[in-house]
């Protein structure tokens, strides 16, 4: 299992269940999620460093799923892909695979 971000992203305070990393620019998201479902929930930071509000999401991951959020710097928000093909495209390619490796 695979939660994946399409771009890179800003300083967040990330949550997994009771994990929390706060986590910047170059961060590609988590392999080896379990199957299931996971809560999921987020807080983007300002300049200054401050937190904003929390975001969650729920994902219920099965299988081999990849599940992939793109980042809306104006919004500030991780939103689902709307184009099926640039999932299917991203993980033909490795890209999320490859952006994961240790």
């Amino acid at each position: 299992m695979l939660v994946a971000f399409h771009d890179d992203i800003d300083t967040l305070r990330f949550r997994t269940h009771a994990q929390s990393f706060v986590v910047a620019a170059g961060f590609k998201g988590f392999k080896m999620v379990p199957p299931g479902p996971h809560y999921l929930s987020y807080n983007a930071a300002s300049r200054q460093g401050e937190f904003g509000p929390t975001v969650a999401f729920l994902a219920h991951l099965a299988g081999r799923e990849v599940a992939v959020r793109r980042w809306s710097p104006e919004h500030e928000l991780l939103l689902p892909l709307a184009d099926e093909d640039e999932v299917d495209a991203g993980c033909s390619q490795c890209f999320f695979v490859c952006a994961l490796r240790s």
